[in-house]
């Protein structure tokens, strides 16, 4: 997967004149001739390991599949449109963390994060196949958001106050009963209560 030149020397070191019935013999002069092996090429992977949101970081792992010649090479990593510099070990791995987009909140908003591999430096590959992609799954976590009533009188009648203590992203309706009428009253999008 190097792509390593190899010298070769021949020499003729003796002739049968038995047969051949020459005069004389000579061996002559040794040749040497370089050759370059074809290209074999070299693959670099990618995963992500998924995670949950609100966690610090983004954890992708790379790989090759050949190990660098000298034992270390350079990959460069895009992610969301940002290049990252992963150093490659003498095992053909390595590592890049990366900050983690979704952070802890009260929506459903499950994501992933995709990491493509650009290219490869050094390690004395020949030819290095390169745009492999890995994404890592950030799955929502469980928080609640509570619905609260709050009655008070307003002239002979009586008004209710429904809260929610985080704001929806949309308008959402709430159903809600006074002495077990049901009504209903919607609270507008990143808004916290309505009465």
């Amino acid at each position: 997967p190097y792509g390593t030149p190899t010298s070769l020397t021949a020499t003729v070191t003796s002739v049968n004149n038995d047969s051949a019935n020459f005069e004389n013999v000579s061996t002559g002069s040794p040749t040497t001739a370089s050759f370059t092996p074809e290209p074999v090429p070299t693959t670099a992977s990618i995963t992500g390991v998924d995670t949950v949101e609100g966690t610090k970081n983004v954890t992708f792992n790379v790989a090759l599949d050949n190990v660098p010649k000298d034992g270390t090479a350079t990959a460069v990593i895009t992610v969301a449109g940002k290049d990252y510099n992963v150093a490659i070990g003498a095992d053909g791995k390595g590592t890049l963390t990366v900050d983690n987009p979704n952070t802890e909140d009260v929506y459903k908003d499950a994501s992933g994060l995709t990491a493509t591999v650009k290219s490869v430096t050094g390690g004395g590959y020949s030819h290095v196949v390169t745009g492999a992609e890995g994404t890592a799954r950030i799955a929502d976590t469980a928080d609640t958001t509570t619905a609260s009533i709050d009655l008070a009188q307003h002239g002979n009648g009586v008004a209710a106050t429904i809260s929610l203590d985080h704001a929806p992203q949309h308008d959402t309706q709430i159903t809600y009963t006074v002495n077990g009428v049901e009504h209903t009253a919607v609270i507008k999008g990143g808004e916290t209560s309505t009465t």
